[in-house]
């Protein structure tokens, strides 16, 4: 799994959609049941503007996973780029319930520093 978060660490932050839709659909990030792999997939994701493609697959990931260590790196991307930005704030007002009360807290902060 190292091998492959190496791998999407070193992808270019400025790929195409058509590159991340062809990564993705031969080597099924998106659905990696794996939470390492899917954070860097989706903090990608966030940067490159795929994540209007595989919105779904992020939303799902950040409504049953509660882990700050996992959290904060995704909404930060999300909440940084003006197209994901209200999808991160949606998809946290859905899933705050889940999450621990330390990561709602964190993730609330960040999305006000982030505004």
């Amino acid at each position: 799994m190292q091998e492959w978060q190496t791998f999407i660490r070193r992808l270019p932050r400025d790929l195409s959609l058509d590159k991340m839709r062809e990564i993705d659909r031969y080597l099924r990030f998106s659905f990696s049941g794996n939470s390492e792999l899917l954070t860097e997939w989706f903090i990608l994701s966030a940067n490159d503007g795929y994540a209007k493609v595989n919105k779904a697959q992020i939303e799902q990931f950040l409504s049953k996973v509660g882990r700050r260590k996992y959290l904060m790196p995704i909404y930060e991307a999300l909440l940084q780029n003006k197209t994901t930005r209200s999808m991160a704030i949606a998809t946290f007002e859905k899933s705050k319930g889940h999450y621990h009360a330390v990561s709602r807290k964190s993730v609330e902060e960040l999305i006000r520093e982030t505004k």
